[in-house]
């Protein structure tokens, strides 16, 4: 409701005086000139209605008036006695109309007075939006947003309380208990309005989460104008963060691309030395003429040499799937050549594992590029050979169908942190409970899960009690490298 329109008693003496003064005047006007009743009541009322529009509801000068009238003009005169009963019908209607028409008079003033405020509001609302898109990126948002409040606006104090930050900010007058209703409301979660009047406090929210709260104290204008100010103020932060995340996703991606290029240009330097020390070993090993130690120590060398390709492999493969040149070699292939293929290559590090196999005389056929989804596969089976209990049996199924096909890697070890599970595939990540464990360069993971995206799959890992399972999935018809990764809201699930 807008405030009423209050005219000072200052103010309104002197108008009131001057139409006293003009009653008098026309009372001495028509007892000179020997005005009839009727004549004298409708310059009484003119007078009347000129100090209502003046001065607005004007009860003492339509009571001055009809005493005028009454004492100067119905006989007899100099008399308030009154000789024929149809003069107090004159004067009853007369008062009424005098009234009446002092009443219209100081409701339109009012509402000539509200659409004034609601006109400025309008004004002082359109400035704020126009300056709040023009913020400085450089300065903190919500400093600039409490300054511009409370230049444009007028009001006493404002607060703004940012959750994602919990800084509060404040403009105008100090005022502690403000700040600590702003504080509440967040906490709380509410829309307050304080048993004082001009005090609002609201919680900011986009798509219905809490992102700050507002409060303010000495706006002398409507409710509605406060909830206008607040949407307004939402909607920046909600384009502010926007902004933020698409200059945050450019620059990962121009991170991307200058790593993906480091990686390349180291992968391919080792490649050559490593090739010659590989080439030395096995010629030293083809010679015959070592002794027991000294083969043993060539065979060593051969074997580590061989870990050390496989790596800057893994950095190649992870460097190209960045790149949008990489180009799958699809065929058709049957899915259990995948991972009979993967176990054989992988031998060496499951021999302290029992290896359970279901579903491989599923004679399902995908059409992949085999080189790649055997590496894919490799890096699963390779950390459930790291990570699992000693000894513990690993299971690797095969599902098939016309849809596609579906590899799960089953081990039995600790359960791996919710907080965790998400970051799994990020390049370069290892979760803090490998940390004691076999060594690794994270870099696993993330080459599976490129991989599968290339190929239009998705990769994703279930965690509990009874051990973790790693998957793959690939569909039977290829859709590119342009996938999605979704959850499936479970919490012990991430997909990638």
């Amino acid at each position: 409701m807008l405030p009423p329109l209050t005219i000072s008693a200052r103010q309104s003496i002197r108008p009131t005086a001057i139409a006293l003064l003009a009653v008098g005047l026309a009372t001495f006007c028509a007892y000179w000139l020997r005005f009839n009743l009727a004549s004298t009541v409708l310059l009484q009322l003119l007078v009347v209605v000129v100090a209502a529009l003046r001065i607005g509801f004007c009860t003492l000068v339509s009571v001055v008036a009809n005493a005028c009238l009454l004492y100067f003009i119905v006989p007899p005169v100099f008399s308030f006695a009154i000789s024929d009963p149809q003069n107090w019908v004159g004067l009853a209607v007369f008062e009424f109309t005098a009234l009446l028409v002092s009443r219209l008079s100081t409701s339109a003033q009012l509402e000539a007075a509200n659409a004034a405020s609601r006109q400025r509001e309008i004004e002082r609302l359109y400035e704020f939006s126009c300056k709040l898109l023009l913020l400085d990126r450089r300065t903190a948002l919500g400093r600039q947003v409490v300054l511009l409040i409370e230049r444009t606006f007028e009001v006493q104090t404002v607060a703004l309380y940012d959750c994602s930050s919990e800084r509060l900010e404040h403009a105008g007058a100090s005022d502690r208990k403000l700040e600590e209703l702003a504080i509440h409301a967040h906490r709380s979660l509410n829309r307050l309005t304080n048993a004082e009047p001009p005090t609002f406090i609201d919680t900011l929210r986009v798509a219905d989460q809490p992102i700050a709260t507002l409060a303010i104290r000495g706006l002398s204008m409507t409710q509605m104008t406060f909830h206008a100010i607040a949407s307004l103020t939402s909607a920046t932060f909600d384009r502010w963060r926007s902004f933020e995340n698409e200059t945050k996703a450019k620059g990962e991606r121009h991170t991307e691309r200058l790593r993906a290029a480091v990686l390349d240009a180291l992968a391919r330097q080792f490649k050559e030395p490593l090739r010659t020390i590989q080439s030395a070993s096995t010629a030293m090993l083809a010679t015959q003429s070592l002794g027991a130690a000294e083969e043993t120590l060539v065979s060593l060398i051969d074997s580590e040499i061989w870990k050390l390709d496989r790596l800057t492999s893994r950095l190649l493969q992870t460097s190209h799937l960045d790149s949008t040149e990489v180009r799958l070699h699809r065929e058709l292939t049957p899915a259990a050549d995948i991972v009979r293929e993967t176990l054989s290559i992988l031998a060496d590090q499951l021999r302290a594992h029992p290896v359970r196999t279901h579903g491989l005389d599923c004679a399902a056929e995908v059409l992949l590029d085999r080189d790649l989804m055997v590496t894919a596969l490799s890096q699963i089976v390779d950390n459930a050979a790291k990570y699992s209990n000693p000894g513990s049996t690993i299971s690797v199924s095969l599902e098939g169908g016309v849809e596609g096909m579906r590899i799960s890697v089953h081990t039995v070890g600790p359960a791996i942190p919710k907080e965790h599970l998400n970051r799994l595939f990020e390049r370069f990540y290892r979760s803090p409970r490998a940390q004691n464990q076999p060594p690794g360069s994270g870099l696993g993971l993330s080459v599976t899960k490129k991989i599968i995206e290339a190929h239009g799959g998705k990769v994703g890992v279930r965690s509990g009690n009874d051990g973790n399972t790693f998957y793959l999935e690939l569909p039977q018809e290829p859709s590119g490298s342009e996938t999605s990764s979704t959850s499936n809201g479970q919490p012990q699930e991430s997909v990638a």
